[in-house]
């Protein structure tokens, strides 16, 4: 077992657009769909 943590990977710059009323990318907050029928 290594002593020392693993360093994780550094993140992508990107920039926040817009899709419809979604922002996606940037500082944006993840945004999640979802297609499941609920009963």
């Amino acid at each position: 077992m290594p002593s020392v943590p693993t360093k994780l990977a550094d993140r992508r710059v990107s920039r926040k657009i817009q899709v419809g009323s979604v922002a996606v990318g940037g500082d944006a907050p993840v945004s999640v769909q979802s297609m499941t029928t609920t009963r």
